[in-house]
């Protein structure tokens, strides 16, 4: 009868990396993004967030149901009780986020198209450089 093998010694895990550390390697692993991806982290995430800061603050000046009329643009910005911090809030609604997802849109039209094109444009167009 053999013996029993040798138990092997517990592992200790590996030690828990620093928050810098975590953010460092966050940080360096948006280059390996490609595309819409990369944008939204990185272009569309600071445009959230100041949307985002914009809309709670005016949710806290002016109300929840107000904000959300001016965002729309259901209410006038001047109608409200402060409306130099409604203004803001209105030209986001109107300007930034409509060309946000149009951006976003026209992104991904174009990947699209392009995956389904064999030919290039410049074969198209008899080799003139487009």
């Amino acid at each position: 009868m053999e013996p029993d093998p040798p138990e092997p010694s517990p592992v200790e895990p590996p030690p828990r990396e620093s928050v810098w550390d975590l953010a460092r390697r966050a940080l360096r692993s948006r280059e390996a993004m490609s595309g819409l991806v990369h944008w939204l982290v990185v272009r569309g995430s600071i445009i959230f967030a100041l949307f985002a800061i914009v809309y709670v603050a005016n949710g806290l000046l002016i109300g929840w149901q107000s904000t959300y009329d001016v965002t729309l643009g259901i209410r006038s910005p001047g109608d409200t009780s402060v409306a130099w911090a409604a203004w803001p809030l209105s030209l986001a609604g109107w300007l930034a986020m409509p060309a946000v997802a149009g951006a976003v849109a026209g992104y991904v039209l174009s990947v699209a198209i392009t995956n389904r094109r064999q030919d290039s444009i410049a074969q198209k167009f008899g080799g003139q450089d487009v």
